[in-house]
């Protein structure tokens, strides 16, 4: 389901309530304190309530500056985040995005597509991967 236009929070979870939500993608202005929404601010405490009723075992946040708050859900909720580690461009994240959704759709694994749709360098994206359990 795509939330777009005027994102409150209140979309945000009318969007994900009563269905399992496999990736929880934010496309957005963020710090390292959250996630800006249209008419406020979604702090990381929130974010964590969200991807947790969601279900998601995958968080993307294309927000600048985000690796505070993708270190915070990974070690609460052992998700894997993708994290913007800078300031990017709204091209680069452009980009980085369709190329990444296009690698996931064709069936890479996360890391196997965000190895090929990260830019060079390492300075702007980093993946913080689930931790694998016993069984």
């Amino acid at each position: 389901m795509l939330v777009n236009g005027y994102v409150t929070r209140k979309r945000v979870v009318d969007a994900i309530a009563a269905r399992h939500i496999d990736i929880l993608w934010f496309v957005a202005h963020g710090d390292s304190r959250g996630v800006s929404l249209s008419n406020e601010h979604m702090s990381t405490a929130d974010l964590t309530a969200v991807v947790r009723v969601a279900g998601a075992s995958l968080v993307v946040l294309n927000t600048c500056s985000s690796e505070d708050v993708a270190y915070r859900l990974h070690y609460e909720l052992n998700v894997s985040v993708i994290a913007t580690i800078a300031d990017v461009g709204e091209a680069s994240a452009y980009q980085t995005g369709v190329l990444f959704a296009r690698q996931l759709a064709g069936g890479a694994s996360v890391a196997d597509a965000f190895a090929q749709a990260r830019p060079g360098g390492g300075d702007m994206y980093r993946l913080i991967e689930k931790k694998k359990t016993d069984l």
